[in-house]
């Protein structure tokens, strides 16, 4: 009886047949489980971390700016108060004009 079941040196072959189709659908099944699993989160994780990126670069052209203007505003003074002060450079002393 089992000799019937004997074909090219495989017993039972639609046994085996089922099972490993059977097998490769619940691999194919966990794998796009496990993709679901992985890409949900940083498919929701991703827009939050550009939006923090573009706040951070927005954040440094604002502080660029200040530096820039804080560098302007140190400068006009430097000058305003080099119109009223002269250094004497032979002795060191400054005299007010």
């Amino acid at each position: 009886m089992i000799q019937r079941k004997i074909k090219d040196g495989t017993l039972f072959e639609s046994i085996s047949d089922h099972l490993t189709s059977d097998m490769e659908d619940k691999f194919e099944s966990f794998c796009k489980n496990v993709q679901d699993s992985l890409y949900k989160p940083f498919h929701m994780i991703i827009p939050d971390a550009q939006e923090k990126q573009k706040a951070e670069e927005r954040f440094k052209e604002q502080l660029a700016e200040e530096v820039w203007r804080l560098k302007a505003k140190y400068l006009e003074i430097r000058f305003s108060m080099s119109k009223f002060w002269y250094l004497d450079t032979a002795s060191g002393v400054r005299w007010g004009i």
